[in-house]
């Protein structure tokens, strides 16, 4: 499926079913969701540090493609005075998110403004300050796939709930939770073998077992899960009943998942999880999730790739302050 069609269908059926309801998952049901460990944030939970922290970035309507995080940096940069207008308060709310998430319009360049929702409801823009180096035309120098964006003054001054970033923040052993809006719903063992065993009915129908048998990674398998982004698999994935896709592959709802900072695989991410926030135990922002692996069951199942640490946005950010002073 085309990206551009992938896109209508997703917009085409936000309209039908804008959320999905959820219930079930690793935290309520350990035993039955052994394999996706990821767990739906509850409303009560929305109104807590460091969830009320986390956006929604919207296509118009209404429609989420990423996530993104209100944050002050515990270190401001003030000093540097062509920057001034955008550092020099204690006042100023930023929405980090990966620069991936940043060009809605598709020309190469971060927008200007986005739009963005928040957990008590409230619907906005924000406007662009600065980004990494991250290529958005080829995809390189995906290290530096971060954004940042401010919010209007007005918002700021009526209470809006944000978290610091960690100037310092670096891969370690501490514990983080990772949040988002990606879009597959949490998984129990039995819906993910269900999907592998549909896929193998396709197969039957569709393909030459014999192949199958002998050069399995063709046809998506690996580590005993499907990688959703392999042809055979997209086939399968692009004729599938719009009911059993939607439950499957559009649930908007608020999630999180938590593993080590220096090691991504045991939290769990999607498409549209991408922006979104890893917090550590103080409730500050460490990293930004730009990468993972579409990869339903077995090991590697939705398996959270690389995020930018904090760290090291902070530095690119003063490197391009200083860049910019001297122009």
């Amino acid at each position: 499926m085309s990206a551009v069609l992938l896109r209508f269908k997703l917009l085409f059926l936000s309209f039908l079913l804008p959320c999905v309801v959820f219930g079930a998952d690793h935290c309520t049901d350990p035993d039955k969701y052994t394999i996706d460990k990821r767990c739906y944030v509850t409303d009560e939970q929305k109104k807590q540090t460091p969830y009320n922290s986390v956006a929604a970035l919207l296509r118009k309507p209404e429609y989420i493609y990423c996530t993104g995080t209100l944050v002050q940096w515990d270190k401001i940069p003030y000093k540097i005075p062509s920057y001034n207008d955008k550092f020099s308060s204690d006042d100023i709310v930023y929405m980090v998110t990966a620069k991936h998430c940043s060009d809605v319009d598709d020309d190469g360049n971060p927008d200007k403004i986005l739009h963005i929702k928040l957990q008590n409801g409230s619907v906005f823009d924000v406007d662009f300050v600065v980004s990494g180096n991250y290529d958005l035309n080829t995809g390189t120098n995906s290290y530096n796939d971060w954004a940042m964006y401010k919010l209007p003054d007005v918002f700021i001054n009526d209470g809006v709930e944000y978290v610091f970033a960690d100037s310092n923040g670096k891969p370690d052993d501490r514990n983080i939770s990772k949040l988002g809006y990606g879009t597959l719903k949490i998984m129990s063992d039995q819906d993910i073998q269900e999907f592998k065993e549909k896929y193998m009915l396709y197969l039957i129908k569709t393909a030459d077992i014999v192949d199958v048998a002998t050069k399995p990674s063709n046809y998506g398998f690996h580590n005993n899960g499907l990688v959703t982004k392999n042809n055979n698999v997209v086939k399968f994935i692009d004729n599938m009943p719009s009911n059993y896709w939607l439950n499957l592959f559009a649930d908007h709802n608020l999630k999180m998942s938590k593993c080590k900072f220096n090691d991504n695989s045991g939290c769990h991410i999607w498409s549209a999880d991408s922006g979104g926030p890893s917090f550590d135990n103080r409730n500050y922002l460490v990293g930004v999730h730009k990468t993972g692996f579409a990869t339903i069951g077995g090991s590697y199942h939705a398996r959270s790739g690389y995020m930018v640490p904090t760290g090291e946005i902070y530095e690119q950010m003063i490197q391009n302050m200083e860049q910019d002073k001297k122009q």
